[in-house]
């Protein structure tokens, strides 16, 4: 893959091409940041967009799936380790190579950085055998290495200057990773496609077969094309049974520097790749902002139950991992105002799908005009 990328992002609050009287309308439902992101897209484009959703990202309100993610910019196979197709892993590689750039792009500016909660992170993964013995591994990290990324350095000596023990890990590799604030990012993410000229409707949730309701979805928001951008929602409205949920959670840190030594790098153990197959553990642990620590993790598929807190057998197993990886962490110095996040990842058999519904509503083009785009972990 080459470390060359064309990358095109318009921060302007106007659109890169005004539309006109004619201009094609696009109907999105789903305002995380799938959605979001394709709206903008579309707006610098030169459509008319309408975004419909329950929610729009807030600082109060229920916060979206999306506002909860870490969120670490990461090269695919993600780090809970829940991918199962070559042929869309492909995909999600180019376009992760995209987000790297626009993310980083955005970093490099410091208004841009504050606005949208984006700074560049050391990050650090680890190994319990030197990666040239482990023949995936060693694979990714050679992808990584000419994928483009900034900062990449294979040195086992990595370990003992992070100072974690030397007898369990045995090689690490580093690379330079946007991390993302992602309440901030969502929030400044809706306010910018709001003033690109789109038009947000709040407390619509739409039901059942998205397929039987576009006639007359596309007749009431005078819209040609659909994007069906629901994340898990696509279970219903896409009649996708593919989809599911993937549960996970991370307990957040102050990482203020006075209960243990302020974490500045990511540091990074990945599961195995499962597929749709079990539950996977990780170590994950992320300076989200300049005063919270992320660390977690698990992936947990098929399970929707969000009603667990700090004293749950899956987080005190969470927190003795992460305890036992960097000794120094103080787990009880929790944000006493949001001490967990946790949440459903959508996660689809097979991964992300981002391709028009075969329907017989137009039967002249074989499909409908109902776009499926939602990504997975």
């Amino acid at each position: 893959m080459s470390g060359k990328q064309e990358t095109f992002i318009n921060l302007d609050r106007t659109p890169a091409i005004q539309p006109g009287p004619t201009s094609p309308r696009v109907l999105v439902i789903g305002a995380g940041i799938i959605g979001m992101s394709t709206a903008w897209t579309l707006l610098d484009h030169g459509y008319h967009v309408t975004v419909v959703a329950e929610h729009f990202a807030t600082h109060d309100g229920p916060r979206l799936t999306s506002q909860i993610a870490g969120a670490l910019w990461e090269y695919p196979p993600a780090v809970c380790g829940h991918t199962s197709n070559q042929i869309t892993l492909e995909s999600s590689k180019r376009w992760a190579m995209v987000s790297y750039h626009v993310f980083k792009h955005i970093a490099a500016d410091p208004v841009f950085a504050k606005d949208f909660g984006v700074h560049m992170c050391n990050t650090i993964f680890f190994f319990d055998k030197p990666v040239k013995d482990d023949e995936v591994a060693l694979q990714k990290m050679r992808e990584v290495q000419c994928s483009g990324v900034n900062g990449f350095l294979h040195d086992r000596s990595i370990v003992h200057k992070v100072g974690i023990s030397e007898v369990k890990w045995k090689d690490a590799y580093q690379i330079l990773s946007p991390v993302i604030d992602t309440d901030a990012a969502l929030i400044e993410i809706t306010r910018l496609v709001r003033d690109k000229g789109a038009k947000l409707i709040n407390n619509r949730v739409i039901k059942g077969d998205l397929l039987g309701q576009e006639k007359q979805l596309l007749k009431e928001y005078s819209a040609q094309v659909i994007v069906n951008a629901t994340g898990l929602g696509a279970k219903e409205l896409a009649h996708d049974e593919d989809v599911y949920p993937l549960r996970g959670a991370v307990l957040r840190l102050l990482n203020d520097g006075t209960h243990f030594p302020k974490i500045k790098d990511a540091l990074i153990v990945s599961a195995t790749p499962e597929g749709h197959v079990k539950e996977t553990d990780f170590t994950f642990i992320l300076p989200r902002n300049d005063k919270i620590l992320y660390f977690g993790g698990f992936a947990e598929p098929d399970n929707s139950n969000l009603d667990f807190d700090e004293t749950d057998p899956k987080i005190k197993m969470m927190a003795k991992n992460a305890k036992g990886f960097l000794g120094e962490l103080d787990l009880t110095y929790t944000d006493p105002a949001y001490p967990i996040a946790k949440g459903l990842r959508p996660a689809c058999k097979g991964d992300a799908r981002v391709e028009f519904i075969r329907a017989a509503s137009f039967p002249q083009f074989s499909f409908s005009r109902a776009l499926l785009d939602y990504n997975t972990v």
